[in-house]
């Protein structure tokens, strides 16, 4: 989205302007012949956050919220009151996930998983309308292999940033526990008895 991988003039070749480059990551993740590759994105990265994370054993379902570094400004260094079942990873860009990051989410223990982005056409590296398409086959995805489209849900960052995203994270919550857990979870305690 900023111009860093261009065909050249002259040679009609890939060119790479790295003085422009962002690291976002979105040309390598929609590169058609999938010849760009970051030496270490986000999704490098994200199992590694996602191995500290285990859902599995909570009694209440669980919800992962991927949140934008760009879109989402803290104030005054406070958080959000959120749901006790939501757990929020911050990522890079949160345009770039895709179908196997929000599968990741589901392999910890998530019951629901949803994505915050920016605003339309407030999306700093300009990948919010590729992840609303992508968004199309990830539900479809769910559909298809029993978890359900329902269970995904994309969070527009709308100003003011605070109140949208904490109310759509608490009425994404509550959709997600009417739906109940995707796998029966035992308490800690009662795994250890058995």
């Amino acid at each position: 989205p900023f111009g860093v991988p261009v065909i050249g003039k002259e040679s009609g070749k890939l060119e790479l302007r790295l003085e422009q480059c962002q690291a976002c990551g979105i040309c390598a993740r929609d590169c058609p012949a999938a010849a760009i590759v970051l030496r270490r994105d986000q999704h490098d990265i994200l199992p590694e956050i996602l191995g500290s994370v285990d859902l599995k054993t909570a009694t209440d379902t669980q919800v992962m919220v991927y949140r934008c570094h760009y879109g989402w400004h803290k104030e005054n260094g406070t958080e959000d009151v959120l749901p006790a079942n939501t757990q929020v990873v911050d990522v890079l860009c949160s345009a770039r996930l895709d179908i196997l990051d929000v599968l990741r989410a589901f392999e910890v223990g998530a019951d629901g998983v949803a994505v915050a982005i920016c605003a339309e056409g407030n999306c700093h590296l300009q990948g919010d309308e590729a992840l609303r398409r992508r968004a199309h086959r990830i539900r479809r995805t769910l559909d298809q292999i029993g978890l359900g489209k329902d269970r995904f849900k994309i969070i527009e960052m709308t100003s003011p940033v605070r109140q949208g995203f904490a109310s759509a994270v608490n009425q994404f919550s509550e959709n997600v526990r009417a739906q109940g857990p995707i796998l029966a979870k035992k308490a800690p305690d009662a795994e250890r008895k058995n």
